[in-house]
C-alpha cells in the first residue's frame, strides 16, 4: 500500500493503535534511507509528523513515548542532526529508567521488544536488556519466552539454553579441529540468531584470536571483536564468564597493540 494511503488509513481507522503510528513512522524512516535528497527529506518530515501525532494521542503511555523517541533518534541520525538524535536517545533512556513495571504489563509485548532492539541498535545494550528482563518477568507465553531469550545475553528458559547449545555445537567442533576460520564463520552465523549471548560472543572472540595467533587480524576482525565486547557490556565479577572475558580482553588489547605497531610507517 502506498505510504500516503497507509497514513490516511491509520488516521481514519476506528481501531487505530499506537503501534500503527509507530510502525508507519519507522517504515517511512527506513524507506527514506533508500531515497535521494528531497525524496528522503519528504519521507522523514512525514515520519516526524506521525511521531508528533502519536505522542499527542498517547501521552500517558511510557512505552509508546519511549519508542517514539527512539524512532525520532533514528530520523535525526538519518538527517545528520546528531545533537537532536542524542537528546531523543537520552530521553528514551530516562523513560526506561523511570518506568514502572506496570507500564510494561499494560503494553503489547512486541512494542516492548521493538524498544529493546532499538536500544541495542544504538549500542545501549543494558537499557535493552533491562526492558527484556522486565518483559520476561511477567510473561507466561513459551513462544514469547524464546523470542526474548534470543535477544538476552543469557537465556532464562530451558528451551533457550537448548537452542543456544545446539547452535553453538558446530562452531565448537570446528574450533577443536583447529579450523579457526571455519569456526569464526560458524559463530558469526549463530550470532545472527542470538546476537547478545555472552558465551557465543566469547567463543567467536576466542576463535578470531586463535586464528591470528601468528599473524595480524584484519580491521574487520578487530571490529567484530570490538562489537562483541560492546554487546556483552560489563560482566559482573561473580559471573561464570568473568575470568574468560577478562582473559580474552587482554589478548584483544595485545592484538590492537600489535596492529598499531605494524601500521607505523618506517619513515616520517
Amino acid at each position: 500500500m502506498p505510504i500516503v494511503r497507509r497514513l490516511n488509513t491509520v488516521k481514519n481507522s476506528c481501531h487505530e493503535q499506537a503501534e500503527d503510528y509507530l510502525n508507519l513512522a519507522q517504515g517511512l524512516t527506513n524507506l527514506a534511507r533508500s531515497k535521494p535528497g528531497n525524496a528522503a527529506a519528504t519521507l522523514t518530515t512525514e515520519a516526524l509528523e506521525t511521531i508528533k501525532s502519536v505522542e499527542r494521542r498517547y501521552a500517558n503511555q511510557p512505552v509508546v513515548q519511549m519508542r517514539s523517541k527512539l524512532i525520532t533518534a533514528d530520523i535525526c541520525t538519518l538527517a545528520d542532526h546528531l545533537d537532536d538524535a542524542a537528546e531523543a536517545t537520552q530521553t528514551a533512556a530516562t523513560i526506561n529508567n523511570e518506568m514502572k513495571l506496570s507500564a510494561v504489563s499494560n503494553t503489547s509485548s512486541q512494542l516492548c521488544i521493538d524498544c529493546a532492539k532499538a536500544f541495542m541498535s544504538l549500542g545501549l545494550y543494558d537499557e535493552g536488556e533491562r526492558l527484556l528482563q522486565e518483559l520476561a518477568s511477567i510473561n507466561d507465553d513459551p513462544k514469547l519466552a524464546i523470542k526474548i531469550d534470543k535477544l538476552l545475553r543469557e537465556p532464562i528458559t530451558r528451551e533457550g539454553v537448548i537452542i543456544a547449545a545446539k547452535l553453538n555445537r558446530q562452531g565448537i567442533e570446528l574450533y577443536q579441529q583447529q579450523k579457526y576460520a571455519d569456526a569464526v564463520e560458524a559463530f558469526e552465523e549463530v550470532l545472527r540468531e542470538l546476537p547478545n549471548h555472552i558465551g557465543l560472543n566469547l567463543n567467536m572472540i576466542q576463535a578470531i584470536i586463535s586464528k591470528n595467533k601468528d599473524t595480524h587480524p584484519s580491521a574487520k576482525e578487530l571490529q567484530t571483536v570490538a562489537g562483541s565486547f560492546q554487546r556483552m557490556g560489563q560482566i559482573p565479577s561473580d559471573s561464570n564468564y568473568a575470568g574468560r572475558h577478562d582473559y580474552l580482553y587482554r589478548h584483544y588489547e595485545k592484538l590492537l597493540e600489535s596492529n598499531t605497531a605494524e601500521n607505523v610507517p618506517d619513515t616520517l
